[in-house]
């Protein structure tokens, strides 16, 4: 469902200004940011593709593909559209090369922490147990004809680690074929940075402090980049004076207790800074600036807490963008 939705057209030189729509999409707030008001006639066919979005992808939602996918995948290989098909690759891709750090099959887990509803309940580690026995994205079977099959009846998909990802690289792909040169698009806290800026200089992006995420540690020069942060400061809950991040390891069906605060990923593509944000957060410093480095398609900075105060860690493709205040 769609609310508060307004066009609101801000100066930021006397040649220059951003034209705003502000909305709510899957479960959290969008928010639109184009050149001028040449192209306001796109927010409307940007508000109609973000919720046909939703209801394609919605687990919530009984009439959406993923439901019916969730429903009955379990039995034989069952035909999903071009877009479901390619972001279940993907998301199973991301799984592959994170080593399960990130994993689409999640979703029964959430539900058993409570985090679906965020009502924490504490399971016992047999029911942790008997859950991650079925779960797994190696058991998600797909085809070269846009088929998907679960290998056992008690695996679903929850895309909500890369869907705002995905959807916002579609309405970059709507801006782009309706020739804006320069926006923003923003999905809850999810940034794609099109085109070079109103002054050419490029898009400067805010990392926040992972304490105080009122307040700013870091600045991210970018042009046509996504920007997507994860990290155990966004959602937790807490139960009996302790700490729960949302984020669940996959491996161990756990909540994250691990030494980063924050993952911040740099990529071409929102949804590959969407899955990998999260993936590197449950692959902890070590292992995920390693895995950072060996690849050609993500840039990172990772937070975590030092003796005195932070450790920040940036990968070499981004050192020269990112300056640390």
């Amino acid at each position: 469902m769609f609310i508060n939705i307004a066009f609101l057209a801000v100066s930021l030189t006397a040649r220059a200004e951003l034209l705003f729509q502000r909305g709510s999409v899957m479960s959290t707030y969008y928010m639109i940011k184009i050149e001028d008001n040449r192209y306001s006639y796109l927010f409307d066919d940007i508000a109609r593709e973000l919720k046909r979005l939703e209801g394609k992808f919605s687990d919530y939602s009984e009439d959406s593909e993923l439901s019916y996918l969730n429903n009955y995948g379990g039995e034989s290989f069952l035909k999903v559209s071009d877009e479901m098909f390619s972001v279940v690759r993907d998301a199973i891709n991301i799984a592959r090369e994170s080593g399960g750090c990130f994993d689409p099959t999640v979703g029964p887990l959430m539900e058993l922490w409570g985090f679906k509803e965020s009502k924490l309940f504490l399971p016992k580690e047999r029911e942790v147990q008997e859950v991650l026995s079925c779960l797994g994205w190696e058991n998600i079977d797909i085809s070269v004809n846009n088929a998907i099959r679960f290998k056992n009846n008690k695996v679903s998909i929850d895309l909500g680690g890369i869907a705002k990802g995905y959807a916002i690289d579609s309405v970059v792909d709507l801006l782009r074929s309706g020739g804006v040169k320069n926006a923003i698009v923003e999905i809850g806290g999810d940034i794609y940075c099109l085109g070079t800026g109103l002054d050419g200089d490029g898009w400067r992006i805010g990392v926040q402090d992972p304490k105080k995420p009122e307040s700013v540690i870091a600045r991210i020069d970018i042009k046509d980049f996504a920007v997507a942060t994860s990290g155990n400061y966004e959602r937790f809950l807490d139960y009996k004076g302790e700490r729960f991040s949302h984020i669940i390891d996959p491996r161990s069906g756990f909540p994250v207790k691990g030494d980063v605060l924050s993952v911040t990923v740099v990529a071409s593509r929102a949804i590959d800074a969407d899955g990998w944000a999260t993936a590197l957060v449950v692959m902890g410093f070590d292992k995920g600036r390693k895995s950072v480095e060996s690849q050609d398609n993500i840039e990172a900075i990772f937070i975590s807490q030092g003796e005195e105060g932070y450790d920040i860690w940036i990968s070499s493709g981004l050192i020269d963008k990112v300056e640390v205040l």
